[in-house]
């Protein structure tokens, strides 16, 4: 019942990041094509850079919770049913998750590094 619960809860997280990633993909374009159409004079905004980090995060998000519904599977499969232990474990790939999505941005988000810089450097005079 436990596998039956994390499965449905796994398809219902990845559908849901699936749909607003695409969203978000398309508003991007949407923007950007509306953005030239309103000032011929202004050139086009290269989001192809804000593309490839959103798939990314996105790829990022699918490994850690396919990874995640493994060890739940594992744990209830040989018997293990402490949800303390499938709890703390699970942790593991959301966390990894998290760390890889920094990384993600400090390498594809020029606006980020920038902001982060001085975010950085505030802290540092303080």
């Amino acid at each position: 019942m436990l596998t039956n619960i994390f499965t449905i809860t796994s398809i219902l997280c990845i559908s849901a990041s699936l749909m607003a990633n695409s969203t978000t993909t398309n508003n991007i374009h949407y923007s950007q094509r509306r953005r030239h159409e309103l000032s011929s004079s202004t050139p086009e905004i290269n989001n192809s850079s804000h593309t490839i980090m959103l798939l990314c995060v996105s790829a990022v998000f699918i490994v850690s919770n396919v990874v995640n519904g493994c060890i739940m599977w594992m744990f209830v499969s040989f018997g293990r049913h402490d949800p303390r232990d499938i709890e703390v474990i699970s942790c593991i790939p959301v966390c990894i998750n998290s760390a890889i999505n920094f990384i993600i941005y400090c390498t594809l988000g020029t606006k980020f590094r920038r902001e982060l810089l001085i975010l950085l450097k505030k802290c540092k005079h303080n």
